[in-house]
């Protein structure tokens, strides 16, 4: 079944819960994994959304989608986007032992520029926690495994350039939407970019990518990997060599086009059902 949840800075969750289908599942708890569209912080992609989070309720795990505000008339939507999604960590910390929910297993899942989004999540908890716009317990905050799709990872210049041709925006325009400043500074870049946040603390992450990916670079995961790796972090990665940006399920269930199928990208459910198995006690 189905609920919509309103969050107090203006995004909403949608939940997808099995302790609702008891007739089916006995009221065990199970871990949840919120779900984080892409979409560039323009939108947040339906192919990103509902059918990512029924494969989580397919593989035995609670799922809730959250869709962050991308209004344009948002200022450092960056930042804003983050703070929407640590208030649902909190909202749905909070409401585990009603949900049936682990809350040892409480985990994020993010798409592109969702993927930015989990792993700020990831890697500033005690920062967020300490933030003046959220002041919470860090464990309310927590979250215990990332999975990111072709995830940005950091911004730089020239993608900033591209995307300002793409939407056909004034550079300034561009820069005060994400950041709040016409010109970010090197320090405001920084603080957007998660591999500097990587500690011994960060959870699992499972991270995939395609070779071929014209929108956000693979080396960006290559690089937020080998900085895991690093720091200890337990990581796991699979770049495939064929597919564009944005394949989600890489099936016939997201596609909008051909372009969106193929069979080898598709796998990466398989993977990440057999990692999760690894890290968590409640998948199917």
């Amino acid at each position: 079944m189905q609920k919509h949840i309103d969050l107090t800075r203006g995004g909403y969750l949608d939940l997808f819960l099995l302790a609702d289908l008891n007739h089916h599942y006995p009221l065990k708890k199970r871990g949840l994994v919120m779900v984080i569209p892409g979409g560039g912080y323009r939108f947040t992609s339906d192919r990103e959304a509902e059918a990512i989070a029924l494969w989580f309720n397919s593989i035995g795990l609670n799922s809730v989608v959250l869709r962050y505000r991308t209004d344009p008339s948002i200022q450092n939507i960056v930042q804003h986007a983050l703070l929407e999604a640590t208030e649902a960590i909190q909202y749905i910390r909070q409401h585990a032992q009603a949900w049936s929910v682990d809350e040892q297993c409480i985990g994020v899942c993010g798409f592109s520029a969702g993927g930015h989004i989990a792993l700020q999540l990831a890697t500033k908890r005690r920062l967020l926690a300490k933030s003046q716009l959220i002041a919470s317990d860090d464990a309310l905050v927590q979250v215990d495994f990332a999975i990111c799709g072709y995830p940005l990872v950091y911004y730089t210049q020239s993608l900033i350039d591209n995307q300002a041709r793409y939407e056909n925006e004034q550079l300034s325009t561009l820069n005060r939407r994400y950041f709040g400043s016409e010109t970010p500074s090197e320090d405001q870049l920084a603080a957007a970019n998660p591999i500097h946040f990587l500690s011994e603390e960060t959870p699992p992450l499972f991270l995939w990518h395609t070779a071929e990916d014209e929108v956000v670079d693979v080396q960006q995961t290559i690089d937020l990997a080998s900085a895991a790796h690093k720091h200890r972090v337990p990581i796991e990665v699979h770049i495939f060599e064929k597919g564009i940006h944005g394949m989600a399920l890489a099936n016939e269930v997201t596609a909008l086009h051909a372009d969106d199928i193929d069979p080898a990208v598709a796998e990466w459910t398989t993977l990440c059902a057999n990692w999760l198995r690894r890290h968590t006690n409640n998948s199917e």
